[in-house]
């Protein structure tokens, strides 16, 4: 998706029978290409792993791998619009569990849920791919 540059807070919602949210901060810069990634969990509680993808750490070294070739997910805005209203009360009540979760951690898991500025590939490095 696009967005404009500037501080950005997600919600990756994961739903089957109960409705989970993960936080992710972002701090975006014009004309980079920032990458969450998202994963079935191996964990029962759990429905997805979601985790950011910083320069400087393994997974960005190996996102060139695993991003090769793959285009961005286009979803039917409307689609997605009318499965949260449908699920509002407990789309709201995972946002507020996020919030807390977020509120109650600390520096470690903040920052591994935070995207800078530098994390994003620019546009050369994503013309390399």
């Amino acid at each position: 998706m696009v967005i404009k540059p500037g501080k950005h807070k997600f919600y990756i919602l994961a739903a089957k029978r109960v409705v989970k949210a993960e936080r992710i901060d972002a701090q975006v810069t014009a004309g980079r290409t920032y990458i969450i990634e998202t994963r079935p969990s191996a964990r029962m509680k759990e429905r997805l792993d979601v985790e950011t993808v910083r320069r400087g750490t393994d997974r960005f070294a190996e996102s060139v791998h695993w991003i090769t070739g793959t285009k961005s997910i286009s979803r039917n805005l409307a689609e997605c619009t009318q499965w949260v209203a449908q699920k509002s009360s407990k789309v709201t009540a995972a946002i507020t569990a996020a919030e807390q979760e977020w509120e109650m951690s600390g520096d470690f898991y903040q920052k591994a849920r935070t995207l800078k500025p530098k994390d994003g590939r620019t546009k050369k490095e994503i013309g390399d791919l």
